[in-house]
């Protein structure tokens, strides 16, 4: 498994990439190949954000607001996150630090998420009930 996030560049996800590419056919008894019309290309992603209008005003509004969004939601605002916040936190982490108060229970939980092996409808339930530590 890859972790794209992990790297910071994407010449060098690229070349990770392509090098475990280059080992598994190598130890390949035949190399797989495809009739053309049917080869493998790489394509690219585009990521598409739009303002919903919904609003959270304090961290213990996090609990309902995330169990009401879509996996998109969730990709953009945990895995997507760390790539784009130079400190690689997901945004309800960074978005509850500027708060005052106690609210270090719920950056703790929502930090020891493991999300590389959970669906995105799994990290959301993973979210929800960290953010309803009391």
């Amino acid at each position: 498994m890859i972790d794209p996030y992990v790297f910071p560049s994407m010449e060098e996800l690229r070349q990770v990439t392509l090098d475990i590419i280059d080992e598994r056919l190598s130890e390949a008894f035949m190399v797989p190949w495809a009739r053309p019309g049917h080869e493998f290309y790489f394509m690219q992603a585009v990521t598409v954000v739009f303002d919903t209008g919904k609003r959270v005003f304090r961290p213990d509004e996090l609990a309902s607001a995330i169990s009401l969004m879509t996996n998109g939601s969730i990709y953009f605002h945990v895995l997507e996150a760390k790539k784009r916040n130079l400190a690689g936190m997901d945004d309800f982490s960074a978005w509850i630090q500027g708060f005052e108060g106690d609210w270090e229970q719920y950056i703790k939980a929502i930090r020891e998420i493991d999300v590389t092996f959970h669906t995105l409808a799994e990290i959301r339930g993973e979210l929800v009930g960290a953010v309803s530590v009391n």
